[in-house]
């Protein structure tokens, strides 16, 4: 019968635990380069999200203090980054966005990296931008993510400020010239006969020589 050798045994768990070292080794290693990455890539605002729009890295979530309360007032709210790709492709579109409602509806374009955005992303529930976000009384009715057309922006403002539609030219009247009609010529008015009185003597029949008849009997008496 073959006899264990100790030594074998000894070689086999030095192996095991050489391998198990080597593996935890290599598994924290890339957590740290992973983590590291992270921390680069926050930094610098390129942490990635959906393809149309950015995740808001929130400071609340590591601080967990809400900031400050603001008085909404605005009725359209533009959130967006200058680092943020989406953004960046929405911008032109936003710029005339603005430029077109600004004097017509409280409207208020804020850039997710000033200090009062965070109370706007907060107090509004806005998460991702580029967002546009229709607000009444300091609460949100409808938003908009992602680039859109302007054709889509006009849609909806459209539909929460109806005034704003445009109206329909009224209809201008084309004059026709009246054509006059020939001037009627007058009826002539015929008088009834007058009726002869019992007076008036009736005249003697002219004979065919042309002389009375009274004149002939006077000569020939």
């Amino acid at each position: 019968m073959r006899k264990n050798n100790p030594m074998n045994k000894k070689v086999l768990w030095i192996s095991i635990a050489s391998v198990a070292t080597l593996g935890i080794g290599g598994f924290l290693f890339w957590r740290s380069r992973k983590k590291k990455k992270e921390a680069e890539a926050l930094a610098a605002g390129q942490v990635e999200a959906s393809e149309d729009t950015k995740q808001i890295e929130g400071e609340q979530e590591q601080d967990k203090t809400p900031p400050p309360h603001i008085d909404i007032e605005e009725n359209v709210v533009y959130l967006s980054a200058k680092w943020c790709p989406a953004c960046q492709t929405n911008e032109k579109t936003a710029q005339a966005l603005y430029a077109k409602y600004k004097d017509k509806v409280e409207f208020r374009r804020v850039d997710a990296d000033e200090e009062i955005a965070k109370s706007y992303g907060f107090q509004l529930g806005l998460r991702s931008i580029p967002v546009l976000a229709f607000v009444s009384e300091g609460e949100v009715l409808e938003t908009m993510i992602g680039p859109k057309s302007m054709q889509e922006y006009d849609q909806m403002f459209a539909k929460y400020f109806p005034s704003l539609k445009p109206a329909k030219p009224k209809a201008k009247m084309v004059k026709t010239p009246v054509q006059e009609e020939p001037p009627t010529p007058p009826i002539p008015q015929i008088e009834p006969p007058v009726a002869q009185s019992e007076e008036v003597k009736q005249l003697p029949a002219p004979t065919s020589n042309g002389v009375k008849e009274e004149e002939e009997t006077t000569q020939d008496a």
